[in-house]
């Protein structure tokens, strides 16, 4: 991984990397994009500590933006009728299994150990 190459020792690696994907084949859950078992898998192979790994949204805060954005490209009706469904989604509280589940994206930081 270049990351590990590019960075000093010590050096600090911040980044923010997407991922939309419902959580599958768990615990190999590192095939299909930058999950959080990706990171835990690829980031001690290239002499990475994760010092933060944390979900950017939740299974709930997706749906509200997926009603949301269906409700925009469709009629008046549409977006009446979808309004509770997205004031629901966006009232309830991240959990981790709801962040587990699916997510927007990672926020990451870990730092290169020493030679």
């Amino acid at each position: 991984m270049e990351f590990g190459r590019l960075l000093k020792p010590r050096g600090l690696l911040i980044l923010t990397a997407p991922s939309n994907c419902l959580r599958h084949m768990d615990p190999q859950f590192f095939y299909s994009g930058f999950s959080d078992r990706w990171f835990q898998k690829f980031l001690p192979e290239a002499r990475l500590k994760i010092e933060t790994l944390e979900a950017v949204g939740d299974f709930y805060s997706w749906l509200a933006v997926e009603v949301n954005r269906t409700a925009d490209m469709n009629s008046a009706l549409a977006k009446v009728t979808l309004l509770p469904a997205l004031a629901y989604y966006l009232l309830k509280r991240k959990t981790p299994s709801s962040a587990a589940l699916l997510c927007m994206g990672y926020h990451v930081v870990a730092r290169k150990q020493h030679s």
